[in-house]
């Protein structure tokens, strides 16, 4: 394998790894909606 194909391969690796972790501190940091039953019978009370 030449030093070209590693890096290639490296760069492509750190890529998606960069990827999933942006997506997983986006999906970490979301809001989180409140449950619609819950927000229904609160509302009642």
């Amino acid at each position: 394998m030449s030093l070209t194909v590693a890096l290639a391969i490296l760069g492509a690796v750190l890529l998606v790894a960069l990827l999933l972790h942006g997506w997983w501190s986006a999906r970490r940091a979301s809001p989180r909606q409140p449950d619609a039953v819950y927000s229904h019978s609160k509302k009642a009370i």
